[in-house]
């Protein structure tokens, strides 16, 4: 804060309210006394300000902190999904193609004759199962 000119301050005082008064009056010496106390209590308002600033500062970077660790694990769990989902789609690719590939190679006999061994194998199995429930029927 600048220092206090009391030679301004008395004539101001003079031109604005037409009182004269001189330096060594009492009335200075309060507003010198009122100067030094608003100065100290700046003083400790900017030292105040200043040491909530830093809190404020810090609690900023532990929230930067905290938001950033969220961030990471929330796209480490986003990517191991998109892998998962690379993984799956690979898979039903590579069937879909081992299928279009067999379907070339064996052509439509190819796929008549594994219809039918798939029908006699299902057949088989449905014939195996009524003989053993017949007889055990039988044994009961």
């Amino acid at each position: 804060m600048p220092e206090l000119d009391i030679n301004a301050l008395k004539d101001e005082l003079g031109r604005r309210h037409g009182i004269r008064a001189d330096v060594n009056d009492p009335a200075f010496a309060i507003v010198a006394l009122n100067n030094l106390v608003l100065e100290h209590a700046i003083n400790e308002l900017v030292s105040a300000v200043a040491q909530q600033l830093t809190r404020f500062e810090e609690a900023v970077q532990r929230v930067e902190t905290r938001a950033g660790k969220t961030i990471a694990q929330q796209t480490v769990a986003l990517l191991e999904q998109v892998r998962e989902d690379l993984r799956k789609h690979t898979a039903r690719i590579k069937e879909a193609h081992s299928i279009y590939l067999s379907d070339k190679v064996l052509g439509r006999a190819g796929i008549i004759a594994s219809l039918i061994r798939e029908l006699l194998s299902a057949a088989a199995l449905l014939g195996l199962g009524v003989l053993i429930g017949v007889h055990y029927l039988r044994s009961w």
